[in-house]
């Protein structure tokens, strides 16, 4: 038969007291455990993904900027291929020797 020990009791030799009287001669101090330190989540956003972004907030045609520039062609003011091409004609001529 199994020779068991009750809690408590003794074992193989030793008695109760003697356990106990061991772990009390011990010191026991405070552990602090700390919660695991976790660095705090981020979030990084490229420049080109912000750029991004707003071009797709911003609508297909801008309208304001498609009549200022049409506005601008009609009466003279924009500088278009043909009107380039006329001022640098006129330069030419104006240097040229005759």
């Amino acid at each position: 038969m199994f020779n068991l020990a009750p809690v408590g009791g003794t074992q193989a030799g030793r008695s109760a007291e003697g356990v106990a009287s061991s772990a009390g001669d011990r010191v026991r101090q405070p552990v602090e455990v700390s919660a695991p330190v976790r660095p705090g989540d981020r979030v990084e956003v490229s420049r080109l993904s912000v750029l991004m972004s707003r071009l797709r907030d911003m609508p297909d045609i801008r309208q304001d900027i498609v009549d200022r520039l049409r506005h601008e062609i009609e009466t003279g003011v924009y500088p278009t291929a043909e009107r380039l091409d006329a001022a640098l004609d006129a330069l030419l001529d104006d240097i040229s020797p005759e």
